[in-house]
């Protein structure tokens, strides 16, 4: 089951409702920690869109095993596969299997450490997400992905580029059979 937060009528939070995990909370530990109510929190046994296998397929997410990330891990006393595991286990909740996480060499913010990037098989090197900050965005790498909120941004802006490429293959597809359509009543 999956519940919404609702905030001013917007959808803000999509969390577990039976399980705690990887951070986040219950329905009856979010309603308490933001003073709502109970029943101001949304209920649906309605699952998320699946994400399109063959879309998932062309991300890899790049978890820097560099010196410095390894390091920063090290002093923050996390396992040294804390942010791979941790990716993977979002990878998993949202049965996107067909997403690559690969170990990497230096991603070049070796400051900013630990570091994640993500790749696409259409672009060379690594690609900038919606979601990420001007620092990063110019980098085209997540920083200092330390925390579950880090991490579950990291997956966010990845689950939201791979929506945006399925949208805008189905609309191409779309498109091409709409104009061989109307070719054929001509």
């Amino acid at each position: 089951m999956v519940a919404f937060l609702l905030v001013e009528g917007v959808s803000c939070f999509l969390i577990c409702r039976t399980t705690r995990l990887f951070g986040r909370i219950s329905v009856q530990e979010l309603a308490t920690s933001t003073k709502m109510s109970q029943s101001d929190v949304i209920l649906s046994d309605e699952e998320c869109d699946p994400l399109d296998p063959a879309t998932c397929a062309d991300f890899t997410l790049l978890v820097c095993r560099a010196t410095s990330c390894s390091k920063k891990r090290q002093i923050l006393q996390l396992d040294e596969f804390a942010t791979y595991g941790a990716l993977y286990n979002r990878r998993e909740l949202a049965s996107a299997q067909h997403v690559n996480i690969e170990e990497s060499t230096c991603l070049g913010s070796c400051q900013l450490a630990p570091c994640v990037g993500v790749k696409h098989e259409d672009y060379t090197g690594t690609v900038a997400l919606e979601g990420m900050t001007d620092n990063e965005f110019e980098k085209r790498v997540f920083h200092s992905v330390i925390t579950d909120d880090d991490v579950d941004r990291v997956w966010g802006c990845v689950e939201n580029a791979i929506r945006i490429m399925t949208n805008e293959e189905s609309d191409e597809e779309d498109a091409a059979e709409y104009e061989q359509a109307k070719g054929e009543y001509v």
